[in-house]
């Protein structure tokens, strides 16, 4: 990340190829899944993490989460 934020040591990036097509303004997918691991396959702490909310335990608008297009912030709070 750059600039580096305090509190923010990892980030996720997620990103499609040009032939799966293109979302119109107002239009969702369904849910995307997806797997994440460490190396060595240990388990991540999420004390700290600021994206972490233990109380959304179904899909929730989440606004600790950003979503960026290219290099434009176009959702979400930034770490404090």
């Amino acid at each position: 990340m750059t600039p580096a934020l305090t509190g923010a040591n990892y980030y996720l990036e997620i990103s499609f190829d040009s032939g799966v097509g293109s979302l119109a303004p107002g239009q969702q997918t369904d849910a995307i899944q997806l797997r994440i691991r460490k190396l060595n396959w240990t388990n991540y702490t999420q004390t700290g993490d600021y994206s972490f909310n233990p109380a959304m335990t179904s899909f929730t608008l989440n606004t600790n989460v950003t979503g960026y297009i290219e290099d434009s912030r176009v959702f979400g709070n930034l770490p404090q």
